[in-house]
């Protein structure tokens, strides 16, 4: 287990910090922008960067590389909102299986804070690393072992 916090612990920090860089670089724009050149000001604007155009809203892109950013902000959220369904549905499974209960609200506000603050993939490395960590004491650590038979069939 000591091994997987340590791989755990490098892919939370490489989540939070690209997501974090991306808000704080965003936001500067706003808050001082003398910082920038104003070229530059409209292209990083929060706005600009994360608001996702809806399908059926009618955009039309004046070029190739307009049409790529809003591909791929799309293509981000929902990827990563993929694997965030999957850390939340593989958490809530250990929590019951061990614990018989989940605290719903507690976990979206949990999901919420870290979403915001670490990203979908930052959120989805902590809850899967809260479950590993979870199922590896309740279980003691210990490998279920399958018989010969078993691997067979």
């Amino acid at each position: 287990m000591s091994s997987l916090r340590w791989i755990y612990a490098f892919a939370f920090i490489n989540a939070s910090l690209t997501h974090l860089v991306s808000w704080i670089v965003s936001l500067a724009t706003v808050v001082v922008p003398m910082v920038f050149e104003k070229r530059f000001l409209e292209a990083l604007h929060p706005a600009n960067v994360f608001f996702i155009p809806l399908p059926w809203s009618g955009l039309t892109v004046e070029n190739v590389g307009h049409g790529v950013h809003v591909f791929l902000r799309w293509d981000y959220m929902i990827g990563s909102a993929g694997v965030l369904v999957w850390a939340i549905s593989l958490y809530s499974v250990a929590h019951k299986q061990i614990l018989s209960t989940v605290s719903w609200p507690s976990l979206l506000f949990k999901i919420a804070l870290l979403a915001l603050v670490a990203g979908p993939a930052g959120a989805a490395v902590e809850l899967i690393w809260e479950r590993d960590e979870l199922v590896f004491l309740e279980t003691g650590g210990s490998r279920q072992q399958v018989s010969k038979a078993k691997k067979s069939t």
